[in-house]
């Protein structure tokens, strides 16, 4: 048998420390990836997890950390388990296939602006027509790594970028429509799925986020998408056919703190039972009232009320409370 020596080892000692050292360079490079940011597929998508991708540039010529790509536009956002109180990841897509190459090199796009969705629902201002129109959104920033939306102050500074499209491309205005993260009984599409993408060839042109009627605190409420076209201005109808049941939530920033949304049907009330909240102290998940939306609202006894109750009524009000109609202002001794 013929044995190979290479620098002194033979064949078997070689393949041997070269696999000691693939792994040890595999957990070395493995590293960046840890929380799998950027996550990019040969159909033309990215997506893009926020966890631990907050913080950094803000500006509108700066890279944020969660950022389209050359070539790509913002068509859907999502969150796993809260409700839409958080963003926990984005969905990008390449849509400008006629747009000059950066290959790599930023800015992607050259005139691009800050808005925020606090209270600054859509990329286009009219008040600055000849700097927005014609713009989608392409990056979100959060101070935080989980990217939550629902504190009161904490959660004010709701960044978003939106750059204006390439030479020859431009925004449908006549097609937008919007997309709702709840239906009329205020069940969130919080999902694994991207239940809050675009149509094939929208793209996200706004976004809001208003306290819900359930528990006072702040979500994520809507999307606007928007058709991309190219050459010649043509107008299309939306996509869809949103019904008027009712004044859109879309539409509704002037709704009263206090309207209780639809009741649930009793066939389908098992299916919207409050869940426990992953963060402590909080309203998220806890039905129809909840301690933190009456300390918010200035009931500062309602702690201590809620802990004096007994563990049997407090589960029966509780249970009560999903299924009725309550004032948030109502004292929890007085239930």
């Amino acid at each position: 048998m013929i044995i190979l020596t290479i620098a002194g080892l033979n064949f078997p000692e070689v393949w041997t420390k070269l696999g000691i050292f693939l792994i040890w360079v595999s957990k070395v490079t493995s590293t960046p990836f840890y929380y799998g940011t950027y996550r990019s597929y040969g159909t033309g998508d990215t997506v893009i997890s926020t966890s631990h991708a907050n913080g950094g540039p803000n500006t509108p010529g700066a890279k944020w950390q969660v950022e389209c790509l050359d070539g790509e536009a913002m068509i859907s956002i999502q969150d796993m388990v809260f409700d839409f109180g958080s963003i926990a990841s984005v969905w990008c897509k390449f849509l400008f296939p006629y747009k000059p190459s950066y290959t790599g090199v930023y800015p992607y796009y050259p005139l691009c602006h800050v808005r925020n969705y606090k209270n600054q629902f859509f990329c286009y201002d009219p008040g600055n027509h000849t700097v927005t129109s014609n713009s989608f959104m392409t990056a979100l920033w959060d101070d935080d790594a989980a990217f939550w939306v629902y504190r009161a102050r904490i959660d004010d500074d709701n960044f978003y970028k939106c750059c204006k499209t390439p030479p020859g491309y431009y925004v449908d205005y006549v097609s937008c429509y919007y997309r709702q993260t709840h239906d009329q009984y205020w069940e969130y599409y919080d999902a694994q799925f991207y239940l809050m993408m675009c149509a094939t060839g929208y793209v996200y042109t706004g976004i809001s986020k208003k306290k819900s009627p359930i528990h006072g605190e702040w979500r994520v409420e809507w999307v606007q998408c928007c058709r991309v076209g190219y050459g010649a201005v043509v107008a299309h109808a939306p996509p869809i056919v949103q019904t008027p049941n009712g004044a859109l939530s879309s539409l509704s920033s002037q709704q009263r703190f206090n309207d209780v949304p639809s009741q649930v049907p009793k066939d389908y009330a098992h299916q919207y039972r409050g869940k426990r909240s992953v963060v402590e102290k909080t309203a998220i998940h806890t039905g129809r009232h909840s301690v933190l939306a009456e300390r918010e609202l200035g009931n500062e006894g309602a702690e201590e009320n809620f802990a004096m109750l007994k563990a049997a009524e407090q589960h029966r009000r509780m249970e009560q409370a999903r299924g009725g109609t309550l004032n948030f202002k109502t004292p929890l001794h007085a239930l």
